[in-house]
C-alpha cells in the first residue's frame, strides 16, 4: 500500500509542477505558500525514494513491487529539474 501511495503522490506532484503555469497566476499571494508546500513534498519524496533504493539494494532486487514503484517515481522526480 505504501508503494501505491508513493506512486500516486509522485504522479500528482509531477502534474502539479508541470501545470503550475496555468494556475499559478490565479493564486496571487498564495503562490508562495503553494510553492513552499510543493518544495517540502518534493524533498520528502526524494528522501523516501533514496530510502527505497537502499532497501532495494539490501533486498538484492527481489521485491517486484518495490522495483516498480522506484522505476516510476525516479524518472518523474528527476524530470522536475529539467
Amino acid at each position: 500500500m505504501k508503494n501505491k501511495a508513493l506512486i500516486i503522490t509522485v504522479v500528482f506532484l509531477f502534474l502539479v509542477v508541470y501545470t503550475s503555469y496555468y494556475w499559478e497566476a490565479k493564486l496571487g499571494i498564495l503562490s508562495f505558500p503553494a510553492f513552499a508546500v510543493i518544495a517540502i513534498v518534493f524533498l520528502i519524496l526524494v528522501i523516501i525514494s533514496i530510502r527505497q533504493i537502499y532497501i532495494i539494494i539490501r533486498e538484492k532486487f527481489q521485491v517486484k513491487h518495490r522495483i516498480m514503484s522506484i522505476s516510476v517515481s525516479l524518472p518523474l522526480l528527476t524530470a522536475h529539474n529539467l
